[in-house]
């Protein structure tokens, strides 16, 4: 059995995840395909368009075998948290073969010489990526300028290091050589528009209509009260699934959380803010200012920017302040996984041959059913899974309060079944 994996999150799932599926099976001959996913809160600082369990089922309904969830903790951390999560996540299944992922420049053998590179970085590359960030550089660039300047990869060709998949494919690799994993990286050359385009200038390269998520959820965010924007974006059970949650689950924006943000800052200090993760001090004297005032969400953050924080960056940070995410106090056991469970979203009824391979080999906890957790995981995970549930139950308050649809909290969810 061969088993190909892919980090995404689905939000929402589009034509172009459709393509990746497919060149997925083509390319590396898997018997399934399995995701893991971000949550209902995504890594960069959003919430889905749609719950976590409705894009789970749009995936599965468009070619993917199982959806697990990616901890809230890394779904919503910097690029390379969230890599080491999702990775440490199909590594201790045991039984993934190949880790697939999208990129604009498709030579793995240079992913693979620029990730050794990084990995034993100079002592003051970090350093440099602040410096560029602070001029003003976005983090592809400040990224760049910090390899050049350095002189560390100076063999690898620019565009590999300036394009965030090309990025997010880096920590990739280097996750897997610091986990020491045997699972084989492999990369399909992205079309279409890039993972931040939000103009209309769509790809037919597939056959297909392709567009960036951001692009769609620009369109849906301009076609107020409509979802048409999206049908020849979407595949079709993909938008079935999603108009059918359309004005009852969905469409789920940043300023439905402005009055909550606003009041869980009214409720902190300075040093109290600073002790959220990605929440420096500097940051969080900028967002203490603001605490007597109320605006929009997105109005917050452009009242917050600084050149010296992108907007990602401020996104995440507010995500975790509203989300009560704390930076850890005690040091992580590199020994063990980072992610201490796998919890199942979707899964095909065909994939019975696919959960028993994990079963089998999994060194994780493998969760079907919320209240299994409190039975398998010890007290550190079961601190994770929670941040997991309270991050869902507050998405779907607030889904509950716009849409005027019953609240059901997220330990009574069971998984899709397609």
């Amino acid at each position: 059995m061969t088993i190909a994996a892919i980090i995404a999150e689905y939000n929402p799932f589009h034509n172009g995840h459709d393509y990746m599926i497919q060149k997925v099976k083509e390319e590396t001959g898997a018997d399934y395909v399995i995701a893991v996913m971000s949550g209902d809160f995504t890594q960069r600082g959003i919430p889905g368009i749609a719950d976590k369990h409705t894009r789970a089922k749009m995936a599965v309904s468009c070619g993917a075998d199982a959806v697990f969830e990616l901890p809230v903790r890394y779904a919503t951390a910097s690029a390379e948290l969230f890599a080491t999560g999702a990775v440490s996540l199909f590594n201790a299944l045991s039984c993934v073969d190949y880790l697939c992922f999208g990129s604009e420049y498709g030579k793995l053998s240079d992913f693979t010489k620029a990730s050794d590179l990084l990995l034993n970085e100079p002592e003051d590359f970090q350093h440099a990526i602040q410096k560029n960030l602070r001029e003003g550089l976005s983090y592809p660039k400040a990224f760049a300028l910090a390899v050049k300047e350095s002189g560390v990869a100076s063999d690898i060709e620019p565009e590999l290091l300036e394009k965030p998949n090309n990025l997010l494919g880096l920590e990739y690799l280097k996750a897997i050589k610091k986990l020491a994993s045997s699972i084989k990286p492999h990369t399909i050359t992205r079309t279409g528009t890039g993972y931040h385009d939000e103009h209309t200038a769509f790809s037919n390269d597939s056959g297909t209509l392709i567009a960036s998520a951001s692009a769609i959820r620009a369109a849906l965010s301009k076609e107020a009260g409509s979802i048409a924007a999206a049908q020849p974006l979407l595949p079709s059970e993909s938008y079935r699934i999603f108009a059918e949650s359309y004005g009852i689950f969905a469409p789920v924006t940043l300023n439905d959380f402005s009055l909550l943000l606003s009041a869980r800052i009214a409720t902190e200090t300075k040093n109290s803010l600073a002790s959220f993760l990605d929440v420096p001090k500097e940051l969080a004297d900028r967002i203490y200012s603001f605490r007597d005032e109320f605006m929009p969400f997105t109005e917050l953050i452009e009242a917050i920017k600084h050149k010296q924080y992108t907007y990602a960056r401020i996104n995440r940070a507010l995500i975790h302040i509203l989300l009560g995410l704390k930076e850890k106090k005690t040091s992580e056991n590199t020994a063990s996984p980072f992610v201490p469970y796998a919890r199942l979203l979707a899964m095909k009824k065909s994939a019975s041959p696919l959960m028993k391979e994990i079963k089998e080999h999994s060194q994780i906890p493998f969760i079907t059913k919320p209240a299994e957790a409190r039975k398998v995981l010890g007290e550190s995970a079961l601190a994770m899974f929670f941040e997991d549930v309270a991050a869902a139950d507050l998405y779907n308050r607030i889904v509950s309060s716009k849409f005027g649809t019953p609240f059901v909290t997220d330990m009574k969810h069971s998984i899709e079944l397609i």
